[in-house]
């Protein structure tokens, strides 16, 4: 079946089939206004995973998470730990901005954020806006921005949750939390241990993490202090020398790299202040990570990475819906070699933010134009507009979102050490973008549909390329040498019968194009590792006797490992997760759940092999006090 056929087909499928019922149960989308967006007024083009949604799913991370439930790309390089960095509309990760809390902790550092070290027992809900965005959060937010926000104590009596679960490769979790209200002051507090021996040779895996979340009412406002701390180990495999042809489940387990372990450490601490006018934060982040392969005979190596982040954050409520904001962000990092000393780099840079935005109401239209500055102390400064438009009929709600965006060179792109094979660029030029979102909603009785067409343009993406094409031992540099354009349509549909079947699809086509400044000549090229569709369809449907069948299906394109449709051709693939749940005397739940069903593996990228179809079981308990 040619790829035109598969689109048609999947789009008749979805239309038929799953439209009805979009608008679901009110919820309040904070990432774009300081008051936050009722549904009525969200931008077609807004997503938002909630609390119940994140339940649903068996997720031990934010990256396993958004892997599931979205039709965006997260590169698979192995099982439970391995790096998850989320590429939207066929971005490069370096190009999504992560908030924590609407706080960045991604950007002009190492660029993209590591997922997988947020665990998902802390997660409330996220809010994803894909396009540019850098009106909004400044740097970064060229293909989107990620604002993951952490729960904080809800109940008025003491309550105590545990989770414990085990499955394939020796995998198991333990975590547990407390929270707790008496007014004026509430806390919650939860720890977590994962553990798996994993799939591959050298891919044991080990985590420990913790979060607290203290909070005082007082007499102008509310006052907030929360800390996240994770600390994980893990076996880094490397790709596999087997050839793709030969991989029978077993060969391609050998490590490449069997001495190779990885040490991350990720803390986080944030005090804000909030009332009816004002929201203050001050925060302080650190990433550390270690990668030691310093036992390997033939190639060994060590980096030793610490970046610390501090971050001022004001928003101001102004008169008529008028909205600013202040921000200043410092962040430095320390790059040791402890092998060959004589590449350690120390370096850092600071961003100054200001923005205005303001609220206009009539009826059913709203319209928020925004507008920032930044000062940035390596890249000067920048202005930054933007602009939504939500306008609702009867039935019918059409929004457009705008904007233009920006992405500062990291610390790496800049300052890697000369290492013969790759070496930093000091005079990279910041990637600049833009975008449109067009979407209308239907809700028509018993029909209803979301169709989203949208289209971004980079210029002076970063690559590293070879320094001398014509040479094939020349150093491999970061250099301002593409264009990127993506275009291409997001179809959203849900289906709900009397609350006992329930059903979501997201259907995601998207085109994804550069040109090369050295290849000119060849014109547009499909970008490496992008597929032209995808698909999501998650269900759920209550069973008599309090049972509950939950299944989460991902459907992803073939794609190539090289532009231009070269290199190696990774085959299309469905990854289909079923999970059975039963509530038993209303305190526990207990689970069992098989992923990827149909054993198809999911490979999407070229030498990193999957394990195919894995168990999980696991009870929760509940207990108020």
């Amino acid at each position: 079946m040619s790829t035109f056929n598969k689109i048609f087909c999947f789009i008749k499928i979805l239309i038929i089939i799953f439209t009805s019922g979009l608008f679901s149960k009110e919820e309040i989308f904070i990432s774009i206004t300081k008051e936050g967006l009722k549904k009525q007024f969200l931008p077609s083009n807004a997503i938002m995973i909630t609390e119940e949604e994140i339940k649903n799913t068996d997720a031990k991370n934010v990256g396993e998470l958004l892997e599931i439930l979205t039709s965006y790309e997260l590169p698979r390089y192995g099982t439970l730990g391995s790096v998850k960095n989320l590429r939207i509309r066929n971005s490069t990760a370096d190009q999504v901005l992560i908030l924590l809390n609407g706080i960045p902790i991604s950007g002009c550092g190492k660029g993209g954020f590591n997922l997988s070290l947020i665990p998902i027992e802390v997660v409330k809900k996220i809010e994803i806006l894909p396009g540019s965005f850098s009106g909004l959060y400044g740097a970064n937010a060229v293909g989107g921005v990620v604002n993951i926000i952490t729960k904080t104590f809800t109940q008025e009596k003491p309550q105590i949750l545990t989770n414990i679960s085990y499955g394939s490769f020796n995998t198991y979790s333990l975590n547990g939390s407390f929270d707790y209200v008496s007014s004026p002051f509430g806390i919650k507090i939860s720890l977590a241990d994962l553990h798996s021996d994993g799939w591959r040779e050298n891919s044991k895996y080990d985590a420990l993490s913790g979060y607290a979340d203290f909070g005082v009412e007082m007499l102008h406002g509310k006052l907030n202090f929360n800390v996240l701390s994770k600390k994980s180990k893990l076996g880094i495999p490397g790709i596999s020398l087997v050839p793709m042809e030969s991989w029978d489940g077993v060969q391609e387990k050998e490590a490449s790299t069997p001495y190779a372990v990885q040490h991350d450490e990720f803390n986080f601490i944030c005090l804000s202040f909030e009332n009816n006018f004002i929201t203050s934060k001050i925060s302080y982040d650190t990433q550390g990570l270690i990668y030691d392969n310093s036992k390997d005979p033939f190639w060994p190596e060590k980096t030793d990475s610490k970046l610390n982040t501090l971050n001022f954050l004001n928003n101001i409520r102004l008169p008529y819906k008028f909205y600013g904001s202040l921000s200043y962000n410092y962040t430095a990092i320390n790059q040791q070699y402890p092998l060959n000393t004589s590449f350690n780099f120390k370096k850092d840079v600071s961003n100054l933010g200001v923005g205005l935005q303001k609220e206009l109401t009539l009826g059913g239209m709203n319209f928020i134009p925004s507008i920032r500055w930044d000062s940035n102390s390596l890249f000067g400064n920048r202005f930054s507009p933007q602009a939504v438009f939500v306008y609702n009929f009867q039935r019918i709600k059409l929004s457009f979102t705008t904007g233009t965006s920006w992405r500062a060179p990291t610390f790496l792109d800049l300052y890697w050490p000369d290492q013969i094979w790759a070496k930093g660029n000091p005079n990279l030029k910041p990637e600049e973008s833009y975008s449109f979102d067009f979407a209308v909603e239907s809700n028509l009785g018993n029909i209803s549909f979301l169709l989203n067409p949208f289209y971004r343009y980079i210029k002076d993406q970063i690559r590293w390329y070879p320094e001398n094409p014509q040479d094939m031992f020349s150093a491999w540099v970061p250099s301002n040498v593409d264009e990127a354009v993506v275009q291409g349509i997001e179809f959203k549909s849900e289906f709900s019968f009397k609350n006992i079947f329930n059903n979501k699809v997201s259907f995601l086509l998207s085109d994804n194009r550069i040109k090369k400044k050295e290849e000119a000549h060849k014109g547009w090229q499909k970008q490496a590792y992008s597929p032209l569709f995808s698909l999501i369809y998650n269900s759920e449907l209550l069973l008599p006797y309090g049972f509950k069948f939950i299944s989460f299906l991902k459907y992803v394109d073939s794609q190539y490992s090289r532009d231009g449709e070269l290199g190696r051709k990774l085959k299309e693939y469905i990854l289909w997760d079923i999970k059975f749940t039963k509530e038993v005397f209303k305190f526990i739940n207990i689970y069992f759940q098989i992923n990827d069903l149909l054993d198809q593996k999911g490979v999407n990228r070229e030498g990193y092999p999957q394990p195919g179809r894995t168990y999980e079981g696991g009870i929760y308990f509940t207990i108020k006090i």
